[in-house]
């Protein structure tokens, strides 16, 4: 999802605005979290940046 709707977005380093979201869930990860966690570290910014709702997430989460 954060790859799909964040599509052409960049950073200011230039580099595909989904690397940030791969940071933060690495970040994560290193502290042993549960797996949902880590999701929602990859998708933290995607309702705030992207035409993505919270509806849309909550929608493929009961999926």
């Amino acid at each position: 999802w954060a790859r799909k709707y964040h599509g052409t977005q960049k950073r200011n380093s230039g580099e595909p605005f989904y690397s940030h979201p791969l940071e933060v869930a690495y970040m994560v990860s290193d502290h042993e979290l549960k797996t949902d966690v880590v999701t929602a570290s990859i998708l933290h910014d995607i309702i705030e940046d992207t035409k993505v709702t919270a509806e849309m997430v909550f929608e493929a989460e009961a999926m």
